[in-house]
């Protein structure tokens, strides 16, 4: 039996008819016969043990065992490469991380040291993985500004401007990802107090996951702030912290 590396074999059995004395030779090179109907009978053996046998001729002489090599080799060698390919792919195939889980995180929403400038102030909203297994958030998270009693406080959200489009970030156990809030806390709107603080303090941020990571957690904002505007915050996209 022979080319078993690829399942494949060639039996004694299933070759054409012996060669007689009467055949002609091929002539010039007194090799062997000339096969006027060349045929091989191939034997295919699958992987699960069974045998079958693809004929390819007639008329074969069992002696022309080159001509069945050629056949032979080249059906190997093609089973063999789509083998290897549908192994590559499998190899290659990467399952992606699951979405975070709101309970899954930690969240933070604290002041940005040094970055009161022409009325406005920067916070930065982390969230860090808690988690055991990684897990994947993305977008913009939705905020809702909270007084010192948990009840809500205006809001207003919008993105960021040049601050890139949104993407997906992966967050292995103890990793964090990060936006850049910008409001201001003393820049009064028409409607708001004109004396004193334009709104209430904000003292604590619900955070409201972007799909399709789920659920909503709650950070303090450190220091509380009153968030002027009617509460309108520049919020950028979640980035990976390093």
């Amino acid at each position: 039996m022979v080319g078993n590396a690829w399942g494949l074999g060639l039996g004694s059995g299933a070759a054409g008819p012996a060669c007689t004395a009467g055949d002609p030779e091929r002539p010039g090179t007194g090799r062997g016969p000339i096969l006027s109907e060349p045929r091989v009978a191939v034997k295919v053996r699958p992987l699960t043990g069974a045998r079958s046998t693809i004929d390819l001729g007639r008329n074969r002489c069992q002696h022309a065992d080159m001509a069945t090599w050629r056949l032979a080799w080249p059906a190997a060698a093609i089973i063999g490469l789509g083998l290897g390919a549908i192994g590559d792919v499998s190899a290659g195939a990467v399952s992606k991380p699951a979405p975070c889980q709101a309970s899954a995180l930690a969240a933070a929403f604290t002041k940005v040291p040094n970055s009161n400038a022409a009325g406005s102030v920067l916070y930065t909203l982390r969230l860090t993985n808690k988690g055991s297994t990684t897990c994947s958030a993305s977008g913009r998270p939705r905020l809702q500004l909270l007084d010192g009693k948990g009840k809500n406080l205006p809001t207003r959200v919008v993105s960021a401007v040049g601050k890139g489009k949104a993407g997906t970030v992966s967050l292995a156990h103890g990793k964090s990802a990060a936006a850049t809030a910008r409001f201001s806390p003393s820049v009064a709107a028409p409607g708001e107090s004109q004396k004193g603080a334009c709104e209430p303090n904000a003292v604590r941020v619900r955070i409201t996951l972007s799909p399709p990571a789920r659920g909503s957690l709650t950070a303090p904002v450190r220091p509380p702030t009153p968030v002027c505007q009617h509460g309108h915050i520049e919020l950028s996209p979640l980035r990976a912290q390093r």
